[in-house]
């Protein structure tokens, strides 16, 4: 059942192996919000452990958080870019996720 006209229903799921690697699978994977919510926290907290440490502007911590949030942009489906629909919806998990990265 379809709770709004311009969203599918929630897809099956699947595993993070299977999400990390969906560029690689030849389909568009369309995830539910709070697998995307779950990546960003897990981009967020990957660059946790240094947070007392000084950054360079190449440091690789911060090359490779960045390039995580480029791919995860980059396969996120057209409709979840935005968490504030036309309509005056908000898709709550996508805000948080939103909020998330950009803090």
């Amino acid at each position: 059942m379809k709770i709004f006209n311009s969203i599918p229903e929630i897809p099956a799921p699947r595993i993070f192996a299977e999400y990390d690697s969906r560029e690689f699978l030849g389909e568009e994977v369309i995830s539910s919000s709070v697998t995307y919510l779950v990546d960003a926290l897990r981009i967020a907290s990957s660059i946790m452990p240094s947070k007392n440490q000084p950054f360079s502007p190449g440091s690789q911590i911060i090359a490779v958080a960045d390039a995580k949030l480029v791919k995860l942009f980059l396969y996120l489906p057209e409709f979840r870019h935005e968490a504030v629909k036309d309509n005056g919806k908000v898709d709550q998990i996508m805000f948080k996720a939103h909020v998330g990265i950009n803090m």
